[in-house]
């Protein structure tokens, strides 16, 4: 019911405004905020389509964030590739084309890449917000993003190091279990071949589990 009522809202607002390009961007910016992905999609679609609503300074990288963005809240609603799809070509146009270079929409752009099975790509833009946005208030989540991706890829020479920093990072940045990153760090060694080292892991985890009297299920 809220949900309807909003977006009836939305469209009353959007029809009031005369059709130019400032009133456009200010209807997509509405839809784009109050979650009506499918409704801003169409908007900009229609910007797109229509020369004549192109903004003065033409189309920006913020533009083609939140349509990129919008693409990719319908894929996870409605699985359609072609969302995915379109929402790949939006990220690669605002990062690429338009040098959108911001940790939040790398973050996203590489989550629409690791949906799209394209770990290489989702984690060479990780590492530039890790490189480029050391202070960034997400940077452990795209440190752990970097580390999935180096499982896919087998790229593993540089996951210890990623662990390492989240086992220091303040906990109020860190949302993954401490046992969890150990266990992980053991797991690297394991596929780099160096047993010895896994083993030393694997034993550490073990004997804190013990301590904490939660060793039913681990070997």
């Amino acid at each position: 019911m809220l949900k309807r009522l909003k977006r009836a809202s939305v469209l009353a607002s959007a029809d009031a405004r005369p059709a130019t390009p400032e009133s456009m961007m200010k209807t997509v910016k509405l839809q784009y905020n109050t979650g009506q992905y499918k409704d801003a999609v169409e908007t900009m679609q229609h910007m797109l389509e229509t020369p004549a609503l192109h903004p003065e300074n033409g189309l920006s990288g913020n533009f083609y964030r939140w349509k990129g963005y919008s693409h990719f809240q319908l894929y996870k609603k409605n699985d359609s590739n072609q969302d995915l799809e379109n929402a790949l070509s939006c990220y690669r146009l605002a990062i690429d084309e338009l040098n959108f270079f911001d940790p939040d929409v790398l973050c996203e752009a590489a989550d629409v890449y690791r949906r799209h099975d394209a770990h290489e790509g989702a984690l060479l833009l990780y590492g530039t917000v890790l490189e480029h946005f050391p202070m960034y208030k997400y940077s452990a989540k795209a440190a752990m993003g970097a580390v999935c991706c180096m499982f896919r890829t087998g790229h593993l020479a540089q996951a210890n190091e990623y662990l390492f920093w989240l086992v220091d990072a303040p906990m109020e940045q860190v949302r993954v279990p401490e046992d969890i990153l150990y266990l992980l760090s053991a797991r690297v060694y394991e596929l780099i071949d160096r047993g010895d080292l896994a083993m030393i892991g694997y034993e550490d985890l073990f004997q804190k589990k013990k301590k904490d009297g939660a060793t039913q299920g681990h070997e």
